[in-house]
């Protein structure tokens, strides 16, 4: 298995946070997590027009399986954050 990073009880206890950028510096480690989040989404999602990525983590691999399906992207971010039409 590749490495990911966790940090144990981050940013709170009780919640194991992936460095997802650990990932994206190893492309066994971001081949692994990619395949892996495929393999679930097409034995658990049904059809969808859409892939939906809130911020930061989501804007990473959101787009690259937005790019796998060959659907849009839509990032999700706090209000401000972004130029442009908000939609709440």
């Amino acid at each position: 298995m590749p490495n990911l990073k966790f940090y144990k009880d981050f940013p709170k206890p009780g919640v194991n946070f992936l460095d997802v950028f650990s990932a994206t510096a190893d492309p066994q480690a971001m081949d692994t997590l990619i395949n892996g989040m495929i393999d679930m989404i097409d034995a658990e999602v049904g059809q969808f027009t859409h892939i939906v990525g809130l911020e930061s983590k989501g804007f990473v691999l959101g787009s690259v399986l937005a790019w796998h399906y060959k659907k849009p992207f839509v990032p999700i971010r706090k209000k401000g954050k972004l130029p442009g039409e908000c939609f709440e």
